[in-house]
């Protein structure tokens, strides 16, 4: 077998590699080149990406990618793995090999940790990260809300107007409370520079739209929501679900409904588009973001076991 780098003119073959050996994951869809190259490849999210492609008898069998990120609550440097080997090859140690030689290369540039993320029904995911000494770390907890076909109660907080995020003008605001409050959903998010950000709102083929809370009299920005859904995702999988990426408030005008006011807002603008699901990802130990999304209607459907290894030894 042979590893080699990741190379751009690589992506077309490399398309057709995760096209094929994701679509038996959960909640996989297929992507295009473009969409291959915005996730991993120009992503600036992360300050730097090891990528690796396994090739038996010239032809691609497997692939892993490690997303560095240097901007977590303890400023340590870790990566997000992950790996993925065509059916056919799964129990030949291809994925084994690929994840050995990029632990190898992180470890040389002072990576701490590297995680990754296993569904708690996939039993061979499971079975093979922990052939590979990962240990489960947490659980994130997916929770859903049904919408039915009555109009939502828009909920609006005393003294506070929430209102469709304009970008670029809303831009430095959004960005300023995102930075100051990013894990108050998913620790997964990092902090995000202005060009990131830009990806993260533009990615192809995503429909996405931001809600602000600001303060009536001064304008002063105290929360935000992010949500979004796939169109293509949906119309394969047959379902119209839509996702909350990312809800936050300044912390002195927590528990004063503006946190609703937006969800509620963000569920209105999906029920508009058509969306009969709306989901939201949290990690287990965030207690107080579960109980949020449970008291606005939301009930747990499913987890995700979050394996890591320490890369320090």
């Amino acid at each position: 077998m042979k590893i080699v780098e990741f190379t751009k003119d690589k992506l077309e073959e490399y398309t057709n590699l995760i096209n094929q050996s994701r679509a038996d994951w959960p909640q996989y869809r297929r992507f295009t080149a473009e969409q291959v190259e915005s996730m991993y490849l120009s992503n600036r999210t992360y300050n730097q990406k090891r990528h690796l492609l396994a090739y038996l008898e010239e032809v691609l069998v497997g692939e892993a990618i490690a997303l560095v990120d240097s901007s977590n609550q303890d400023n340590s440097t870790h990566g997000i793995l992950y790996c993925s080997v065509l059916p056919e090859y799964r129990n030949s140690g291809v994925g084994q090999q690929l994840v050995e030689s990029i632990k190898k290369r992180l470890k040389q540039n002072d990576v701490k940790s590297l995680e990754t993320y296993v569904p708690h029904d996939c039993e061979v995911s499971k079975k093979f990260y922990d052939k590979l000494e990962f240990t489960e770390t947490e659980r994130e907890i997916q929770l859903r809300f049904y919408l039915d076909k009555e109009a939502l109660e828009v909920k609006k907080p005393a003294g506070i107007q929430i209102r469709q995020a304009v970008f670029p003008e809303d831009k430095k605001d959004f960005l300023n409370l995102w930075n100051t409050s990013y894990s108050s959903v998913d620790s997964v998010f990092s902090k995000m520079t202005s060009e990131s950000f830009d990806e993260f709102i533009n990615f192809p083929g995503v429909e996405s739209c931001c809600f602000l809370a600001t303060k009536e009299d001064s304008g002063k920005v105290v929360g935000i929501i992010s949500n979004y859904f796939d169109p293509v995702y949906n119309k394969e999988k047959g379902v119209l679900e839509a996702t909350i990426e990312m809800i936050a408030v300044e912390e002195t005008y927590l528990r004063k409904g503006i946190g609703s006011g937006l969800t509620v807002k963000s569920l209105t603008w999906m029920q508009s588009h058509g969306i009969r699901v709306a989901q939201a990802r949290v990690f287990s130990s965030k207690l107080n973001s579960i109980e949020f999304f449970k008291r606005n209607g939301f009930s747990v459907e499913k987890n995700i076991i979050v394996y890591k290894i320490n890369l320090s030894n």
